[in-house]
């Protein structure tokens, strides 16, 4: 039999229902000592915690969210009684634990959660968001060979899913590793059959949900674009990207949002402008621990200064972007750093 809730608790948790991320972060260490100091309330530490975690990340503090959700699921696996389904379980947690680490490029770790939770006897749900996690970082690796295996094999799940929109989101991924993969056409293509699905406005969780992934989408996909010199059509996605992000509530993805106009404006040849906002997005990055994004706008810095002719300039933030794409295991944007360094050094 599950412990009865305690009224602090109750209050707690219903705060964390109504997206009261504030209280809980202001309230929840007091909370979750005083549950901890009673042996009959102990069971409701692990999901204090564990809320307290995620209302980190909601604010976007995701290295504080990491050590909350780590402490919150170790002693959900330890403490026997924990209560936690309610909130959704611990494999919720543990997938918001996974998009946490992969803003911060804790990609090992990340994977490890990952393979966890694809366990035969974890529920559709769960196991369809772990092979989507496994094949997105198999993308970052470049083995775009196993992310299409992946993505294979997440199509069986959905069927049993019967989810239209899961299966808008399958097609996502796909596109976005035909892109990362040099098959653009393929990937813009794909791409643009899916916004039509993903980008339709929806109420609740579901619509915050659905912004996030349309955002994800057509932000990477601008990039990619851009990339390669097809301006009007990460313009395009540029535009799409930017109105699911006024549905989201993510400072994370204003700056993304930010960084790929800087990437429009360098492209259109106003280089002059796109400098202070990318050095902008940059420092937010970094205040948030966002590693391979603050990589990414490094690159980006790399590429303004290298079109506005300032060569000196250009080569430091090229190598600093390439030891960071190296660090971090990204195999695209390595071989974009190095190429565009090695160019940069044999300029007169």
């Amino acid at each position: 039999m599950e412990p009865r809730q305690p009224e602090i608790y109750r209050q707690f948790r219903d705060a964390y229902r109504n997206g009261r991320f504030p209280t809980i972060v202001a309230e929840g260490d007091a909370l979750a000592a005083t549950l901890d100091r009673d042996p009959r309330l102990r069971a409701f530490v692990p999901a204090t915690s564990l809320m307290i975690g995620a209302a980190y990340a909601e604010l976007d503090a995701y290295s504080t969210a990491c050590r909350y959700l780590e402490y919150g699921l170790e002693r959900y696996r330890i403490d026997e009684g924990s209560h936690l389904r309610e909130l959704g379980g611990a494999d919720w947690f543990s997938l918001r634990l996974v998009e946490v680490e992969m803003l911060l490029g804790r990609y090992g770790d990340a994977w490890t959660l990952l393979t966890t939770l694809e366990a035969p006897d974890k529920p559709d749900l769960t196991r369809l968001a772990a092979i989507r996690g496994r094949s997105e970082l198999n993308t970052i690796r470049g083995d775009y060979e196993g992310a299409h295996h992946l993505l294979n094999a997440a199509s069986s799940v959905t069927d049993r899913i019967h989810s239209e929109f899961h299966v808008a989101t399958l097609e996502a991924d796909r596109s976005v590793v035909l892109a990362m993969q040099g098959r653009m056409l393929e990937g813009i293509a794909l791409a643009h059959r899916t916004l039509e699905r993903l980008s339709q406005p929806a109420a609740g969780a579901m619509g915050a949900w659905s912004s996030q992934s349309t955002a994800a989408l057509a932000l990477t996909l601008s990039r990619l674009c851009l990339d390669t010199g097809n301006v009007a059509d990460g313009e395009r996605f540029l535009l799409v990207g930017t109105a699911a992000v006024d549905r989201a509530r993510s400072t994370y993805l204003r700056a993304c949002v930010d960084l790929g106009i800087c990437a429009l404006w360098r492209a259109q040849g106003a280089e002059g402008v796109a400098e202070p906002l990318c050095t902008e997005a940059g420092l937010t990055f970094g205040r948030l621990a966002c590693r391979p994004a603050e990589a990414q706008t490094t690159l980006e810095l790399a590429k303004i200064a290298e079109a506005r002719g300032m060569t000196t300039s250009a080569i430091p933030l090229f190598e600093r972007a390439r030891d960071e794409f190296r660090f971090l295991g990204h195999a695209r944007e390595l071989r974009d750093s190095e190429a565009r360094l090695h160019r940069a050094c044999e300029a007169p």
